[in-house]
């Protein structure tokens, strides 16, 4: 009763400021030891709070709160069941924040600060969802901050998820979603800059993933997607400078895989795949120059234990990596220059092969293994030279 009273007397002082400032409040508490705190300054903010359930009190120890500064501001937090908390603080104008922890979410965080102009986020931890934290950082410590984008959805299903992301510049979106049954997962995005785009997806039955992205510099574009059956898989994407694209997908059946990619300069692409029925496997770019593009693929009953690794530095550079129908097959290729072309293709068990391409213009270099037990080295130093090796048995 106690708790009623007060609860009572601070809707009505949170709705009378909002009312003499223009802005609007609404805030709706259901079950046990819940906590609203809304503070509004400037002109037309709304902010809504829905702490409830429909059973019981079901939902109880809640927080939310919500600190709004500026104009055209908009923050909207429900949370279900018990131990939630969730922070909104915008400053600027133009926000907009939704936070939903719902059904049966337990021990859940969700935290949005965003500073700037013209701000949008959105959290979920949906479902069967427990342990989960989610945090959008929008303009970090104040700095600027405008156009910005970020979503997260962790849900049905999850439990222990992690995800975070931290955006600076200007124009910048980010999306994260670890959904359906999904467990142990964590995400993060950096991003710095302006005009940088980031995609995280670990889908369906997954279990124990880790994706991170990290971005700096301009118009950076990065997807990574550890879906349908996938358990203890790893992607990482570290991308500086401008114009840089990196692509990873680790899908169908897919288990405990690693696939990293680290791209410095301008206009540098990167595609990694490791797919069908793929376990165990490594897929790794590292690319410093202009204009370089790697493509690594790990398909079709791929197996277990394959390697593929790519370092390219220069310009221009051209780089394909296939390992497909065996296992424990290795490949690598390092080139450096510019203009260089170099193809690996293994199918079969136990092949090893390593390419190296340096100090020129115009090398090529294609390398074709099959069967078992394969191995070919090619060292091409200068320019425009030619090599062709292929083995089988």
């Amino acid at each position: 009763m106690k708790k009623n009273v007060f609860f009572a007397v601070a809707f009505t002082f949170v709705a009378g400021a909002a009312f003499a400032q223009g802005n609007t409040s609404s805030v709706l508490q259901h079950g046990m030891n819940q906590s609203a705190m809304v503070s509004q300054t400037g002109a037309t903010n709304s902010s809504q709070v829905n702490q409830g359930g429909t059973v019981s009190p079901m939902s109880k120890n809640n927080l939310a709160e919500v600190d709004q500064s500026g104009s055209g501001n908009s923050s909207v937090i429900k949370q279900d069941n018990r131990n939630n908390q969730a922070f909104a603080t915008q400053i600027g104008e133009g926000n907009r924040s939704s936070q939903m922890q719902l059904n049966r979410s337990n021990d859940n965080i969700a935290t949005v600060y965003q500073h700037g102009d013209g701000n949008s986020a959105d959290q979920y931890q949906a479902d069967n969802s427990s342990n989960n934290e989610a945090t959008i950082e929008q303009g970090l410590n104040g700095a600027s901050a405008d156009n910005n984008r970020a979503i997260q959805y962790q849900r049905n299903f999850s439990g222990q998820n992690y995800a975070y992301i931290q955006q600076t510049g200007d124009n910048n979106f980010a999306e994260q979603y670890q959904n359906d049954v999904s467990a142990l997962n964590e995400a993060y995005i950096y991003q710095s800059g302006d005009g940088n785009y980031a995609d995280q997806t670990q889908s369906l039955v997954s279990a124990g993933n880790y994706a991170v992205a990290t971005q700096s510099g301009h118009d950076n574009s990065s997807v990574q997607r550890q879906e349908y059956v996938s358990a203890l898989n790893t992607a990482s994407v570290v991308q500086s400078g401008d114009n840089n694209d990196a692509h990873q997908r680790q899908i169908w059946v897919s288990a405990a895989n690693t696939v990293v990619a680290v791209q410095s300069g301008d206009n540098n692409r990167s595609d990694q795949f490791q797919q069908d029925v793929s376990g165990l496997n490594y897929a790794g770019v590292m690319q410093s120059g202009n204009g370089n593009y790697a493509s690594q693929q790990q398909v079709e009953l791929s197996g277990l234990l394959n390697q593929a690794i790519i370092s390219q530095s220069g310009d221009n550079n051209t780089a394909y990596q296939d390992q497909s129908m065996g296992g424990a097959n290795y490949a690598e290729l390092n080139q450096s220059g510019s203009d260089n072309y170099s193809l690996q293709n293994q199918e079969g068990f136990y092949n090893w092969s390593v390419t190296n391409q340096s100090g020129g213009i115009g090398n090529s270099s294609t390398v074709y293994q099959s069967g078992s037990n394969q191995m070919s080295t090619v060292n091409q130093h200068g320019s425009n030279n030619t090599a062709v090796v292929v083995q089988g048995n």
